[in-house]
Order: C-alpha cells, then sequence, then structure tokens
C-alpha cells in the first residue's frame, strides 16, 4: 500500500505534467499574444477579401486583398510548398492553384 507522502507526490507529479498542456491563455500569462503579436484593430479580416478568390494572383491583386483585409503582411503559397503554421493575426495568406489563381485567402 502506498503512503500519503508518495500518493501526494504522484498527483503533484501528474498536475506538473498536465499543465504543461495548458494553454497559454488559461495560465494568465500573454492573454491574447499568439507568435508575438497582440491581436488588436490591425488584425487582418479575411472577409472583405474575398472578392479576390478567382482573380489572377498578381501583384497588383494581391496588394488589393491585402489592403481590403488590413493584414500587415502577406504571404502568398503556391502549389507544393509548404507553409508554417504559425498563428499571426495580423498576416493574410493567399493560397493560389498552378495557373496562378487565387483560390483561398484567410487570415492567421
Amino acid at each position: 500500500m502506498r503512503s500519503e507522502a508518495g500518493l501526494a507526490a504522484s498527483a503533484a507529479a501528474a498536475m506538473l505534467l498536465l499543465a504543461g498542456c495548458t494553454p497559454v491563455e488559461m495560465r494568465g500569462g500573454h492573454g491574447g499574444h499568439h507568435g508575438g503579436y497582440v491581436a488588436g484593430d490591425d488584425a487582418c479580416q479575411a472577409l472583405p477579401a474575398q472578392r479576390y478568390v478567382g482573380a489572377a494572383g498578381d501583384p497588383g491583386a494581391i496588394q488589393g486583398a491585402k489592403r481590403a483585409s488590413g493584414a500587415r503582411s502577406v504571404r502568398v503559397v503556391r502549389p507544393g510548398e509548404m507553409a508554417t503554421m504559425d498563428f499571426r493575426a495580423d498576416r493574410m495568406t493567399v493560397t493560389v492553384d498552378k495557373h496562378g489563381v487565387i483560390g483561398r485567402i484567410v487570415c492567421g
């Protein structure tokens, strides 16, 4: 049979392990921060940029979508290219097909 001290130590170890799975926002630190960026008035809004879906992904359309979304940065992802999965509230991601046509516009 385990002693109370051993049981308490096991419970404490389990809580420490589970704390590593808790999102930062729930731990009280960095509330609202994602990748060093605080979401605010300049966060990307994808809905206004959707009018560019189906257009040629030329620099003019990309910049127009960026202006419409309010994003501070933009990345274009082409077929076969890899993209990081980090979240950035100020970034717009434009996905183009093999013909250079914009197929998707999302923020993050």
